[in-house]
């Protein structure tokens, strides 16, 4: 017999997450933050290869790359990057 699903909020706190890494979107609402494409553990320059090679390849569609959620791997992904890597982004974990 299958129980029903239950689901998790993030969007509500910062403390929702491990070491309140989530950031305020202004309007009470938290994210996740993106960028770490080669899952290293943090946001740094060692993303951008990937990044700039998706992007040259026009690539479409739920991608590690499509940093901005646009479904588009483009010039608009690089912010994303460029801001979280100055801001020292990296994951904690338990």
């Amino acid at each position: 017999m299958l129980s029903s699903a239950s689901g998790y909020s993030f969007i509500n706190s910062s403390s929702k997450a491990k070491g309140n890494n989530l950031r305020s979107n202004g309007s009470g609402v938290y994210l996740i933050y993106s960028g770490d494409i080669n899952q290293d553990g943090s946001v740094d320059f060692n993303d951008y290869p990937v990044l700039d090679l998706s992007s040259s390849a026009g690539d479409l569609g739920y991608l590690a790359t499509d940093l901005n959620g646009d479904g588009s791997v483009d010039f608009n992904d690089f912010p994303v990057l460029d801001i979280n890597s100055n801001n020292g982004i990296f994951y904690v974990t338990p």
